[in-house]
């Protein structure tokens, strides 16, 4: 299924071009309906709200996501954050993810390869 040409271009519109390079090109192959949705949201909190339930589903019997498409995922949260599109979650003592550096995960330095 090829994805409608209007949300390539509203998901590219979103990124601008400093941060063309996020777009998610395997998630467009793989899973159109999902950057469709993405595409058809207008506000943070709508926006928010799906990540949360594409990423934390209470559905049983699912399997996620395969790797390529959760990093582009993560990166494309990443910079929905820094274009506002996002909130930043709150920061919290102890958190188990303090650790992993923003910067250095879009760039690609999070694989053990």
């Amino acid at each position: 299924m090829a994805i409608d040409p209007q949300v390539h271009d509203r998901i590219l519109a979103q990124l601008g071009p400093a941060y063309a390079h996020a777009y998610p090109k395997i998630l467009e192959q793989k899973y159109p309906h999902i950057l469709e949705k993405i595409a058809s949201l207008t506000s943070p909190v709508e926006i928010e709200k799906f990540f949360e339930n594409l990423m934390l589903t209470q559905r049983t019997g699912r399997q996620g996501f395969p790797v390529e498409v959760f990093d582009e995922l993560m990166v494309l949260i990443g910079v929905f954050r820094k274009l506002h599109l996002l909130r930043e979650p709150p920061k919290q003592d102890g958190d188990v993810w303090s650790w992993v550096s923003e910067i250095g995960y879009e760039a690609g330095e999070h694989h053990n390869e």
